[in-house]
């Protein structure tokens, strides 16, 4: 599982894109090849649209998150480990509490705030691997927004992009402390 994980790290966003496309969708045909919806389709009802819409989705997510669980992976891996060796959980050990106590209430609490850190850093930097997986997809999204925008030379446009962009990762920032404050009480 380590060494798989090791490689899932490595490996590019737009790379898993490419090769989920060759695989799920132009060998098996379970999903759309391009775009965000079927063209030129008459949907009966709104939730018909809804699921086309979700079905379009699933690559382009399922190549971002891909790439991104192996790091997630070997920080939760190193952070447990890290915090497994501490002298407080050989402390409860030597108390004789039982090992789920031990994990789940005095390691995992003191373990997490790393993965809590990266998890928002990658949803407020999400973007940069967005824009290439949505190049890969033909998605309509903020990465092809901001591709056009550069073929045309749309200075503003970019530069409302990049603003979007950094109040994303400021925001993710600020969701970050206010839940490490929930947390850990240290940080107060």
């Amino acid at each position: 599982m380590y060494s798989i994980m090791m490689v899932f790290s490595e490996i590019p966003s737009f790379l898993v894109a490419i090769f989920l496309l060759f695989i799920l969708g132009a060998k098996t045909g379970f999903f759309p090849l391009s775009g965000g919806m079927t063209v030129f389709k008459d949907y009966n009802n709104w939730i018909d649209k809804i699921l086309d819409i979700i079905h379009h989705g699933i690559l382009p997510v399922m190549a971002l998150s891909l790439s991104r669980v192996g790091g997630f992976y070997l920080l939760s891996r190193n952070s447990m480990i890290s915090v497994l060796s501490k002298d407080y959980i050989k402390t409860a050990k030597a108390k004789g509490l039982n090992n789920k106590r031990i994990i789940f209430v005095h390691a995992l609490k003191n373990s997490i705030l790393p993965i809590i850190t990266r998890i928002f850093l990658n949803l407020g930097g999400v973007f940069g691997g967005a824009i290439l997986v949505e190049n890969v997809f033909n998605y309509p999204g903020i990465g092809r927004l901001m591709k056009e925008a550069v073929m045309v030379r749309d200075y503003t446009l970019i530069q409302g992009i990049f603003l979007f962009i950094t109040f994303t990762v400021l925001s993710m920032n600020l969701f970050a402390d206010i839940i490490y404050k929930k947390i850990d009480p240290r940080v107060r």
